[in-house]
C-alpha cells in the first residue's frame, strides 16, 4: 500500500492510498476523471459505492452497497464543511437517504463510454 505523500489528518486532504496487487483483479476497470474534466457538472448524478454503514451504530455491510448522490460545487460545500481544492463534494439526492460509512469507497459517474472514477470517499456528514 502506498499512501499519498501529502495526506493530512487535520482536514483529510489527499486522503487516499494505492494498493499494489500481487495478481490482476477480476473486476472490470474504470477510467479516471481528468482534473479539468469539462463533462463533470454540478448536479450530475453519481454512484457512491462501498461497504456502507447499513444498520447504524457501526454495522457494516458484507456486500457492496450503492447510493446515488449528486455532485455539488465546493463553494456551496464550504458553507457547511471544511474543504479545499483537493476535494470535491457530493450530496444525497432529495428523498434518498445517504449515510456515512462507505469510506474508501468509490464515487463513480456512469457514462455510455464507460464508468469514470471521480473520487474516493473520505469523510462526510452523518446523513443527508
Amino acid at each position: 500500500m502506498i499512501n499519498h505523500p501529502k495526506s493530512t489528518n487535520t482536514n483529510f486532504s489527499n486522503d487516499f492510498a494505492v494498493l499494489v496487487l500481487e495478481k490482476p483483479s477480476s473486476f472490470k476497470s474504470v477510467a479516471l476523471a481528468a482534473l479539468d474534466d469539462p463533462e463533470l457538472k454540478v448536479g450530475e448524478s453519481e454512484a457512491k459505492i462501498g461497504w456502507d454503514d447499513t444498520g447504524g451504530e457501526g454495522t457494516m455491510a458484507y456486500e457492496l452497497t450503492r447510493e446515488d448522490v449528486q455532485l455539488m460545487s465546493n463553494d456551496n460545500c464550504l458553507d457547511d464543511m471544511n474543504v479545499d481544492d483537493t476535494m470535491l463534494c457530493s450530496r444525497g439526492i432529495p428523498n434518498v437517504a445517504s449515510c456515512t460509512g462507505a469510506y474508501s469507497g468509490s464515487l463513480v459517474v456512469e457514462r455510455p463510454s464507460g464508468d469514470v472514477l471521480v473520487g474516493v470517499l473520505s469523510w462526510g456528514d452523518d446523513c443527508v
